[in-house]
């Protein structure tokens, strides 16, 4: 296609990587969506994981401190947060990536499972530089419960195999989501402040967190590789 922006993706970069899950009212799947960063097929050493309890009224706290122990002992490095007080979805993603450590950013939400092989193939593409974020593939966990699921299930399907897989030909993703995406933290710090503190009509935005995120991340991109930017660094 004359409008397909080849990107290469190197298998053998491993990148230092941190997971970062805010969650609230989660507790009956928060200790199993954390337990599947153990199981992932990346060097243990490389990664890093910071749970975000976000004012939860149930046992949400209690069941990622039951995993935090758990990791203490396979000695995978692990954070929890606690917000006594409810503070929103981007307050806890924005904590996070200022407490992280490493490299590359891994969004998962509290309700999601990732796959072991899902580190590898969302880091092989950051082996380039001006990649700045990358979506993950998700599908519905439970798509054979009921006819509602099912239907979600082609929803997702239509998502991400079809409307994403036709935007990363433009290499310009307008939504990575929430549930599943990963970001160069060095890029996410330049405008982490702005996008926390973001509003719409004076009150501070609660929603669309995601895709908000990925604007930030493009027009960064724009900023510095489009050929208006080069054309204005040339003395």
């Amino acid at each position: 296609s004359y409008f397909h922006q080849s990107v290469e993706a190197n298998l053998e970069y491993q990148p230092s990587v941190t997971f970062v899950v805010p969650a609230k009212n989660e507790g009956d799947n928060i200790a199993k969506t954390i337990r599947k960063f153990s199981e992932v097929n990346y060097p243990r050493e490389k990664i890093e994981v910071i749970a975000i309890n976000d004012g939860s009224t149930d046992n949400t706290l209690d069941e990622m401190f039951k995993v935090k122990k758990e990791f203490d002992k396979e000695n995978i490095r692990i954070q929890v947060i606690d917000f006594k007080i409810n503070r929103g979805k981007r307050a806890g993603m924005a904590e996070g990536v200022r407490r992280a450590k490493n490299e590359i950013i891994i969004f998962i939400d509290s309700d999601s499972f990732i796959d072991k092989d899902c580190v590898i193939h969302l880091v092989k593409y950051f082996s380039n530089p001006k990649i700045g974020a990358v979506s993950g593939h998700t599908d519905v966990h439970n798509q054979d419960t009921n006819l509602l699921t099912r239907m979600q299930a082609v929803r997702y399907y239509i998502a991400f195999s079809v409307y994403k897989a036709a935007e990363s030909l433009f290499g310009t993703v307008t939504c990575c989501p929430g549930c599943n995406s990963a970001y160069r933290k060095k890029y996410l710090l330049e405008f982490l402040d702005k996008w926390e503190n973001q509003k719409f009509l004076g009150s501070n935005c609660t929603f669309g967190d995601d895709r908000s995120l990925t604007n930030f991340v493009i027009r960064k991109y724009e900023a510095t590789y489009s050929p208006e930017a080069k054309a204005s660094t040339i003395v």
